[in-house]
């Protein structure tokens, strides 16, 4: 995520990003939508477009399959 999107993780510590990734794929894990996952993120003051490349960055590198 540091090389996608240096921006948004350059304040955050290898563990809360790692955090981020981990809480995604539990909500995606629960079911929510990814509108539902995207707006939880911009509520944490994510921009959308950024949310939406966490989101498709957690589903390859950090959700199991």
């Amino acid at each position: 995520m540091r090389e996608k999107l240096p921006e948004v993780v350059v304040d955050r510590r290898d563990e809360e990003v790692a955090a981020l990734g981990e809480q995604t794929c539990a909500e995606l894990k629960r079911g929510r939508k990814d509108t539902a996952v995207i707006a939880g993120m911009t509520d944490q003051g994510f921009t959308t477009p950024d949310a939406k490349t966490v989101l498709t960055l957690a589903r390859t590198s950090a959700c199991p399959t």
